[in-house]
């Protein structure tokens, strides 16, 4: 069985500025908007009860990692899967994947990733 949580951060679009007028014959023409590049990072965590993996996909990636006894307890609880979903996060900037051929990857965590996959990577 899988299961799943995804997470998305989307920042605001759009600011707006107010002006005021100082003169009455500058006429008021109301707030402006700056448009700032839409940002967006969804994230998706998948456990693997068969491989007893948990994946991180982000776009096109999945990055893969094998969990402690413990861990694979924790996930059964909203507290230990959130907790487990931080020190994951905290992982990927700190440790070196290691690229795999998808042909090299279990299948039960290749179909954890989703189809939309084009790379992976396990981490230590």
């Amino acid at each position: 069985g899988l299961a799943y949580v995804q997470a998305s951060t989307v920042p605001p679009t759009m600011t707006t500025k107010h002006h005021q007028h100082h003169s009455h014959r500058t006429p008021y023409t109301g707030p402006t908007t700056t448009k700032e590049p839409f940002e967006r990072d969804n994230l998706r965590f998948v456990y693997d009860s068969k491989s007893h993996m948990m994946v991180l996909t982000n776009a096109h990636h999945c990055y893969i990692f094998t969990l402690s006894d413990a861990e694979r307890q924790a996930v059964h609880t909203d507290i230990g899967i959130r907790t487990l979903e931080l020190k994951l996060l905290g992982a990927l900037s700190s440790a070196l994947p290691t690229e795999t051929p998808k042909e090299q990857v279990d299948a039960h965590v290749v179909h954890a990733c989703g189809g939309k996959i084009t790379q992976f990577y396990y981490m230590p």
